[in-house]
């Protein structure tokens, strides 16, 4: 408010106590580093690609090409993907029914301005998960095979496992047998004590029947 009325009415008579002249100079601090970090912002590198990658986009210098969308999220999207080999024979795909994806390459949206806290934020939280995932090694927890960043884009590349959730099966066939929903529960609860055997403790916080 300060700033403003030094900016907009300069004529205006104010009058403030010590106290108030060191608040005064706060603000118009505040305000100077938000200008600077518009500034920031609107000069920053341009991301090459938005919005949801196309099937057939080609990804860490060919290694991995894009099958379809998977899923998304807050974060970012979940896409299938196969492994290119040297000659990219996985390079042209036009409809996830031609190829059984290899991977699932799980996306992190990175805002696009440098120096931000929030990059920084993602950055440390993609670099947490793949080194969590990497200590893990069950038949019930997806594998990560490999993790990268393009284009303001950061990838978790995970083993792809073909079948439903758990959603679509109550979806496509209705309600499961007493017997079907103790097997699962079981297995879920060897995963998470896998888990919780770790020091410290791995803890999921997001399962669901997705």
């Amino acid at each position: 408010l300060l700033n403003a009325i030094n900016t907009w009415a300069p004529h205006a008579h104010c009058s403030f106590s010590a106290d108030q002249d060191k608040e005064q100079d706060k603000v118009v601090g505040a305000a100077q580093f938000t200008e600077l970090w518009l500034h920031q912002f609107s000069t920053a590198n341009i991301r090459q690609r938005d919005g949801i990658l196309a099937s057939g986009v080609t990804l860490n210098g060919g290694r991995y090409s894009v099958v379809g969308v998977l899923g998304g999220g807050g974060q970012g999207n979940a896409y299938l993907a196969c492994v290119n080999d040297a000659g990219g024979s996985c390079s042209e795909v036009n409809s996830p029914d031609e190829v059984l994806p290899d991977v699932v390459l799980k996306e992190y949206i990175m805002p696009v301005y440098q120096g931000s806290a929030v990059l920084e934020r993602l950055s440390a939280k993609l670099k947490h998960e793949s080194d969590i995932l990497t200590r893990l090694d069950h038949p019930g927890v997806v594998k990560l095979l490999d993790c990268f960043v393009e284009d303001y884009r950061g990838y978790l590349v995970l083993e792809f496992v073909d079948g439903r959730s758990l959603k679509e099966l109550v979806q496509n066939e209705g309600e499961q047998s007493e017997k079907f929903v103790r097997e699962v529960g079981a297995k879920l609860c060897q995963v998470l004590i896998y888990l919780h055997d770790f020091y410290p403790p791995v803890i999921h916080r997001d399962l669901t029947p997705d």
